[in-house]
């Protein structure tokens, strides 16, 4: 890199003072907070007008220490663990996602990943980095969850829908206690988690529920953030975003933008991307937690 030059600059980027300027519309719903900045190595010109791009921040992210999050998705997760101070590496098998995924990623499947760690086996990321089993302070996991949601239930299909779908946790449980770090598994309620805490988006104050459990390991939370608030009525309202788009209401906010701004995930998820994925303030809260727990015994 020549003196003076920018990553971004090296990469056919532009910095963030002469990013193109996104058009705000009147139908969109203002997103809640400003653009995230991230360190501009991270930057690919899919993501490039939804954050700010930060050059400075290039040598405190590479000193961080690592996080795996396994079936990563478009990255909800992993943004709550980068907020908490974690730099994060995404898996899912599945690009269509990872093409909004903010970190260096591998599409790949989850259980080969486990497989290869525990042989010993590097893998090779987005960003040309390989790393191994020890590379990794802690793991995060989001298996699967439609086997277990009550959103299968809604349909009149659902034995069938239900049995369609795999049930990867305690795959995914024996595989991460093999590899002996710190880890967490989200999933649904309902799902087979063993004496996970439980989040709400009220305890953060995002307008939406989205209930979810987390399964620790290595590592206990004994206080949770806030009192989880009803939201009875809300979604049907149209105070609260819901997901599942109720015929009989008529005020329900299902919209993509909806949705970001209620899960404030503002890098251009799909509808679809934005129903899956977990809103980052929940990770963040756990990040901290995980943080301060590895910093006490030196990972």
């Amino acid at each position: 890199m020549r003196s003076g030059q920018s990553e971004l600059v090296t990469r056919g980027l532009h910095p963030d003072n002469e990013r193109e300027t996104v058009q705000a519309s009147s139908e969109h719903i203002v997103y809640p907070k400003p653009f995230i900045r991230l360190p501009s190595a991270l930057c690919k010109p899919s993501l490039r007008t939804y954050f700010d791009w930060d050059d400075s921040g290039n040598g405190d992210y590479a000193k961080r220490q690592k996080l795996l999050d396994i079936f990563a998705g478009s990255g909800g997760c992993s943004m709550g663990y980068y907020l908490s101070g974690f730099a994060p590496y995404g898996i899912d098998n599945d690009p269509k996602p990872l093409r909004h995924y903010p970190f260096p990623y591998i599409c790949m499947d989850a259980l080969e990943v486990m497989g290869r760690l525990l042989r010993g086996e590097g893998l090779t990321f987005s960003n040309g980095e390989t790393l191994y089993r020890d590379d990794f302070a802690s793991y995060h996991a989001s298996p699967p969850c439609q086997k277990f949601s009550i959103a299968v239930y809604c349909r009149k299909d659902h034995p069938q829908r239900r049995d369609a779908h795999p049930d990867l946790v305690d795959d995914t449980r024996q595989r991460l206690l093999a590899i002996d770090r710190p880890f967490v598994i989200e999933n649904v309620k309902g799902s087979p988690l063993q004496n996970p805490i439980e989040l709400h988006g009220t305890m953060f104050g995002l307008k939406t529920n989205k209930a979810r459990l987390f399964e620790l390991h290595g590592f206990e939370i004994l206080l949770l953030p806030a009192r989880w608030q009803s939201t009875k009525g809300m979604v049907k309202k149209g105070k609260f975003a819901g997901i599942m788009q109720h015929s009989c209401y008529p005020g329900e906010l299902v919209r993509k933008e909806h949705l970001a701004a209620a899960y404030e995930i503002n890098w251009g998820l799909t509808r679809y991307e934005l129903r899956q994925a977990i809103p980052p303030a929940y990770t963040e809260y756990i990040g901290l937690h995980l943080k301060r727990y590895l910093d006490i015994i030196k990972v």
